[in-house]
This record gives C-alpha cells, structure tokens and sequence, in this order.
C-alpha cells in the first residue's frame, strides 16, 4: 500500500480522527512521496499542511478554520519520544489527542491500542503473535495496564486455545493436561508456538523454576516432556506433603516447594473439578508412590490432602487397629481426613466409618445398667439412645452404595458385620430390660405418664386454626429427628418434637385409625381381626373421611401419593379444610422388600419429600400448623434365621413375627402377655397381647424378613409427634460465634481454625451463615469459605465445631495478615478479626 493511502486510510480506521501528525526528519521520505499541498489527489475534506514552526496559526486554523477537515500535518522533524523532546514540541496537546503516522506494523498496532512506548522492543519481537485476532481479543481491557507478565501470558493462553487471559495455575493445570499421552499432538503444536516467542517461553521457564523447582539446562534442548511431567509429580507431592516438614531421606526430595504453596493449592482445587486434569495426574504423576509417602511420614501425619490411594490405607488401617478401642478419637481424625479429599468415593467410605465411630462413642457413654424405671428407658431413649438407631440407619446407607471397585471392600465388609452384631444385641439387651422393667412397674402404658397414641388428636387438634396432620406409616422416632434438623435450617418454619407411646399390636391396622378422633376403640374378631373406631372399620380413605366428618365439617383423607398429582390450586383448595389427614407410607411399603438398599434409602427420600411437602404446606399453601406422627416404629438388623425364631403352638387369633393375639394367659418362656386394655384404647382384659422377648422374632406365615414391627420394643412403640409452625423469624436470635485458636499461625500457606456455634439451634436461636477468609490489607488472599452454622445439638459441644482451613491463592510476603468472618447478611460488620501471622515464606509467582 502507498504512503498516500495508508495515510488515508487511517481517517477510514478512524472516522473520529481530526488531525495526524507525520514526522519526517529526512531520513523517511514522507515529503517527497506525498502530493504537495493544495494537490488535487487530496480528497475535498483534507487538508495537507507543512509545519513551519507557526504554531499559533497551525492551532488557530486546526480550531477554526479546518475544524471540519481531516487535517494532514507534516513536521520535519523526528517523532518526539523521550519526555524532553516532548515537552519541548509546541503542538503536543494536540498531538495528545489526535494521532501521528506509524508506516511501521508494531509502532502502528501500539498506537492504535494506546500501548506505551515502554513496551516497543517487546512488541516488536512478538508482533506477529500479539496482532493476531485470538490474541488480540484476550488482552482487550488489559492494554491500560498491560505488563510483560500479562503480554506472555496472553500468548500462552491464546496458544492453549482459551479465550480469556488465563492465570499461573489455570496455565500450568492446562499444561498438565497436555501432557496426557492422548494429547501428544496438542502438545508438540501448543510448545512448537511458543518456540515461536522467546519472551513468553522463557517467562513459563521462569515460573516453572519458581513455582516447582524446576531448573532448565542452558546447554541443553529444553525438554518439555521431562518437565511436564516434573509438575506434575511436584504438583502431586506437594498438594500431598506440601505441609508437612520434610523428612531426611525422602526419596521425593527434589519435588519438594518451599515458596509457592499458594500456586499448588489454586491448581489442585482448580483441577478437582476437571476429570480429564485428574485422570492426567494418575497417568504422568504415578511415580509419586502414595505408598511410599505413608511408609515415610506414617498414618498419622496431618497430609494437607488426601489421594484415594493414600485415603483408602489409612482408612483400612483406622479399622485393624483404632476404631474399637477408640472410636471417638478415630473419628477426629476421620473428620480431618474429610476435610482433606476431594474424592466422593473416599468420602464415602470416611462417612461410613465416621458413623460407625458415632455409634460406638454413643453406646460406650450411655450408662443403660442403671435405668430402672420404664419411665427412664423412654425418657433415655428420646434423649440419646435413639442416636444409635439414627447412626446405625446411616452407615448401612453409606455402606450399599459401596462397589466391588472399593479398593479396602473387605475391612468395611467385616466393619459391617461387627456393627451388625454389635447393633443387634444392643437393642435385643436393651429391650429385653425395657420390657423387664416395664412388666415389673405396672405391664400398662396408660400409667407411664406419657401421651398415649389413643389421644393424640385430642392433645394436638387446633380448635381455632386450619390443621395438617400427616400420618407416616413405619415412620420411626430418630427418623423425625432427622427430618427436624432438616426443617430447622428454614428460617421461618420452627419444629419441635415430642413422642407418644404407640398402643400394641403396633401393626397399621391397629394403630393408624387410632389418630383419628373417636369416642371410642374396639377390638373385633371376625371376620378378622381388627380395630373398629366408633364402631367403624375405617380401611379406605373413603370410610377415614367420613368418619372424621362427624367430628370437624368438611374435613378431608388424602394419601400422600394424590397429592402428587394435583396442581397448586387444586393444593389450596384441598387445605383450605380446617383438617386435613394426609397419609404417608413410602417407608412401611419399601420396608417389606427385605433390602437395607431399599429401606434406607426410602427413609432418606422419605425425609427429603416431608420437609419439601411441610415447607410447600407453609409458604405456599398457607397452613400456619402442622403435625407429623405415625402409627407405629420398627425394628431393623439382621435377618434372623428361621430355626432361630420363637415357636408358638398355643391356639391365636393371629400371629405374626412379633406379636401374637391370643384368649390364652398362660405363661410361656420368653413371652410377655398384655390385655389389650393396658397397651391400647381398646377395652378388652380377655384378648392378650403377647410380644416376644427383646427383639425376638416369632415364627410366622411371612416372616422371613428383618424389617419387623407389632411388638413392645422401643424402636416400635415410642413414635414421633413433629410439630412445624411458621414463626416471625425476627424474633429468634441467630447463633453466635468463637473462634477456639489463639495466635493465629498460617504455615505452608495454610491457617486451620475452629470456629465453635455456641448455642444450638433451637426455638430461641437461627442459624447464621458465615463467610471466611484472610486480608492483607483490603487485598482478598485466600478464598472466602461458607459454612453454615445450624447444629441442633444442644449437648455434645463438638458437634458443634467447625473445622475451617485456609490456603492462600495469592502470592504473599506480608509478616502480618487479618483473618476477617462476617455474617452473609452483614459483610460490611465482621463478627471476628484477628491478626494472622504469615510464618510462610513465599516467591512472588503472580
């Protein structure tokens, strides 16, 4: 292209354009290639002026008389480009807001870009990459404050194809996955481009050395196969061993970091989210043995993160020589571990052994010899006993989602068996000393002093209010407990929960329509037998919703299941009855499939739906109360082999596996008998209920499985009454705080505190939701972490403390930082700060 026309051409580039300047001091030429002034080849709106020195007539033509004109100015000069020069040019504020000619390709792409003159050697050795679309895009808003870090980083990111300006870690994890053998041709393109510029490859050198340690051999080819895999083993150890003070002889003592900790720790979270980065660490890093690791630092030492392959030995080794003996203190360490892997299957299988150790830590504190009364049983089941019911449901949920593929299946299987054994002997001793105590006191549950199942609408009907009461079928007591944990972390719902003592059989048929209102309960015999309420058998929802008619009008029956299939303002019209029963049996029909899969996981879809449904009663549909109760508990362990079960041969009027009707009051060995006027509402001291002992099963038509329910233990006959009520949550308090750590101490790039709840969330307390994270200055470190703080428990203080660790994210080498945490609601008012001493000693690698 013409001088002519690249000059115009700048007017075309740029239509805001007034005046360019074209300095020529000889040596270029301009003056005698272009058309003199006044020439006709000068387009009609130009105006070419040679500048005589006359500055003010060139600014008062430039102002006035060509203020419409596109305004060519030739200087004989050389371009002023040093601050002397400058100053002394007489034009240069118009030259500050206009633009002088450039013929050359890197001087024209910086002034087009406002790129400092400072940069001009760099540009120039690298102009064909920076000038580039890709490149181009990526360093848009970055040219105002452009550094030689950012022009190479541009280059690097645009040659691993992404589209924005990426960061030390997000390069280095991109270039771990290059090194994946089925990336072979991506890789030899991405490193053959950057041979391309000196300047960046040597700038990825450079941080390489200082981020890894890893040096390149000036007499050598650079050999970027060795050193991606280099990073890669360096990434592995140290995001394993980073904290850890190194230990004379360790054969991976080359890849050990001592600065740049808060580089490995942005990669390693970065790449826990991208499996390709993650199956790339197991193909080029294996030569990291995690083996050797914990036969160098051992079991115990505080790894700052745990790979399955290091996860899954300790684990096999907490259960062969800790987790008996010491369950609670395993279990401080199991939470540890937790905090330390990103692995879902690893987590799992530490869930796993962590309820496990809760249902040992539980069961060595409880002190069941010395209950006596049936009325201490019940009162200490309600407070903590029914935990190991709760704690035993949740490991068998972790446990059968475990695969073949679980590399220490057999330990958790052997794991299991104990605590299936352990477990049902438990309860089998406890309920046989439940039922001891309950025949020697008085053998009738109307005189415990509790509510009985029988008059619960009576205690808990709403005269003045619209009222849901929701029936569970075999929805046990530490299930409740649960799903009001659940509930709690709403704001404005508040749920507390109480129990009654179910009446015997606890089997539906007797104990469901005894929630209904009645005058009375009758036993009948024929054509089976069965409960009648005010005569009725009340077998259908039909029959259930007349019944309850008589008692409130317009009252409805509902099965859970229908309402699934209306709309929401079928839903409204539904509840706006002044009662409504919903009835709910998700557990008991799944129970009765004899799988632990199938049960545990309908308890915890059971939960999930209820707390949805009682939320969605509350906000949406508009009914301020709420009851949850159910007909009855249940049992669950092992299965109970056939020749193992009770035999009955005395005549009955039914028998199942844990309880039999009878006329008979004959004593028999292991058997408790109770007329039917002491253990329900029905007034019959003819008909006997007879239970077996503990959790012994009778031998029954059917009853070959373990979930069992209709006997007197106390997992059957303590059921739950939740109650949810919408509240002003600007009455309650939120929880407060306590950080447990004095001289705060970050170490490896990493601050670990606990932070305490100090009162459990309850009927007076909400939770908060925290956020914290490390300053230096106003300057964000680390990242923030969220945590919610919502423990409902009001006695066990350690469940209420939360493990919180901090890495720094950004390079560092303040002496002295700030930790800040603040509530979500109220940023601005931090609930905590402190100083934070910096005892890491770290290269600038940003």
């Amino acid at each position: 292209m013409a001088l002519f026309e690249k000059i115009t051409d700048y007017f075309t580039r740029k239509p805001d354009l007034h005046v360019l300047f074209v300095f020529d001091n000889g040596l270029q030429g301009y003056e005698q290639e272009l058309p003199h002034p006044g020439d006709a080849q000068w387009p009609e709106n130009f105006i070419y002026e040679i500048y005589d020195n006359r500055s003010f007539r060139i600014k008062y033509n430039i102002e006035h008389e060509w203020k419409e004109k596109k305004v060519v100015l030739l200087v004989r000069s050389a371009s002023p480009q040093d601050e002397e020069s400058r100053l002394a040019f007489p034009l240069l504020d118009i030259l500050a807001s206009n633009m002088e000619f450039k013929e050359d390709s890197p001087e024209l792409f910086m002034q087009e870009r406002n790129i400092s003159h400072d940069y001009i050697d760099y540009v120039k050795r690298n102009i064909t990459k920076l000038q580039r679309k890709k490149n181009d895009d990526i360093l848009k808003g970055y040219y105002r404050d452009l550094s030689i870090d950012i022009l190479n980083r541009s280059i690097i990111s645009a040659e691993l194809d992404s589209r924005n300006l990426l960061d030390w870690p997000s390069i280095f994890l991109k270039l771990i996955i290059l090194g994946k053998k089925d990336n072979a041709k991506r890789k030899d393109k991405f490193f053959n481009a950057i041979y391309q510029s000196k300047d960046s490859l040597q700038a990825l050198q450079q941080m390489v050395q200082r981020t890894f340690g890893y040096k390149v051999d000036p007499n050598r080819q650079f050999n970027y196969e060795g050193m991606l895999q280099f990073i890669a083993k360096s990434l592995k150890y140290n995001s394993i061993c980073g904290n850890l003070t190194l230990i004379p002889g360790d054969n991976y003592e080359q890849f050990k970091v001592f600065g740049a900790l808060d580089t490995i720790n942005a990669i390693w979270d970065a790449g826990q989210k991208d499996e390709v980065f993650k199956e790339t660490l197991d193909e080029i890093a294996s030569d990291i043995n995690e083996s050797y690791i914990l036969k160098i630092y051992g079991a115990e030492a505080n790894y700052f993160r745990l790979t399955p392959k290091l996860a899954y030995p300790i684990a096999e080794n907490l259960i062969e020589e800790r987790l008996w003996a010491a369950p609670n203190e395993v279990n401080d360490k199991i939470r540890s571990m937790l905090n330390n892997t990103d692995d879902n299957q690893v987590k799992g299988t530490l869930q796993f052994l962590a309820r496990i150790c809760d249902f040992y830590t539980t069961r060595n504190s409880l002190k069941i010899n010395r209950l006596s009364t049936p009325q201490e049983y019940i009162q200490t089941y309600t407070s903590d006993i029914y935990l190991l019911d709760s704690y035993y449901r949740l490991a068998l949920e972790l446990y059968v989602d475990f695969t073949d593929e679980n590399p220490i299946k057999e330990s958790l299987e052997n794991a299991k068996k104990r605590l299936d054994n352990d477990y049902a002997k438990f309860t089998s001793d406890l309920n046989r000393n439940w039922i001891n105590s309950f025949n020697r006191d008085c053998g009738d549950i109307h005189k415990l002093g509790f509510t009985c199942q029988n008059e619960f609408y009576t205690k808990y009907q709403k005269k003045d209010s619209k009222l849901a009461v929701i029936v569970c079928d075999a929805f046990r007591y530490e299930i409740a407990e649960e799903l009001k944990l659940e509930l709690l972390k709403n704001k404005k719902h508040i749920p507390s929960l109480d129990f009654a003592i179910a009446q015997l059989p606890t089997e539906t048929k007797y104990c469901k329509t005894a929630l209904l209102p009645h005058n009375s309960l009758e036993f009948v015999e024929s054509p089976e037998p069965t409960l009648t309420v005010d005569g009725e058998v009340l077998s259908t929802l039909d029959q259930r919703e007349k019944h309850l008619r008589k008692y409130v009008a317009n009252a409805k029956c509902i099965n859970y299941k229908d309402l699934e299939g209306m709309n929401q303002l079928q839903k409204r019209e539904l509840f706006k009855s002044p009662l409504v029963y919903v009835f709910y049996d998700f557990i008991d029909d799944s129970g009765h499939d004899h799988n632990a899969k199938i049960l545990t996981k309908a308890c915890r879809e059971a939960i999930n739906e209820l707390k949805s449904f009682i939320y969605t009663l509350h906000s949406t549909i508009g009914v301020s109360n709420v009851v949850l109760t159910s007909d009855h508990g249940f049992l669950y362990d092992f299965d109970i082999a056939e020749q193992d079960k009770q035999q009955i041969a005395e005549n009955n009027l039914e028998k199942k596996t844990r309880y039999y009707l009878t006329k008979s009051n004959d004593s028999i060995q292991y058997i408790s008998k109770y007329p039917l006027s002491k253990v329900s509402g029905m007034n019959r001291d003819d008909i006997f209920v007879a239970v077996p002992s503990g959790t012994n099963r009778i031998a029954a038509p059917g009853g070959g499985y373990n979930f069992a329910h209709g006997g007197i233990a106390l997992q059957e006959i303590i059921i739950p009454i939740l109650r949810s009520n919408t509240t002003h949550d600007d009455d309650k308090q939120k929880v407060s705080i306590t950080v447990l750590n004095s001289n705060l101490r970050m170490v490896s790039s990493i601050l670990q505190i606990q932070v305490l709840q100090k009162e459990a969330v309850s009927k007076e307390f909400k939770q908060r939701i925290i956020k914290c994270a490390i300053f230096d200055n106003s300057t964000l470190v680390t990242e923030e972490k969220e945590i919610a703080l919502n423990s409902t428990n009001e006695t066990d203080l350690a469940k209420r403390v939360f493990e919180i660790k901090l890495a720094l994210n950004k390079s560092n080498t303040s002496q002295i930082l700030e930790l800040k945490i603040w509530d979500v609601d109220d940023p601005i008012n931090p609930l905590y700060k402190a100083p934070v001493t910096n005892n890491t000693f770290i290269d600038r690698d940003f």
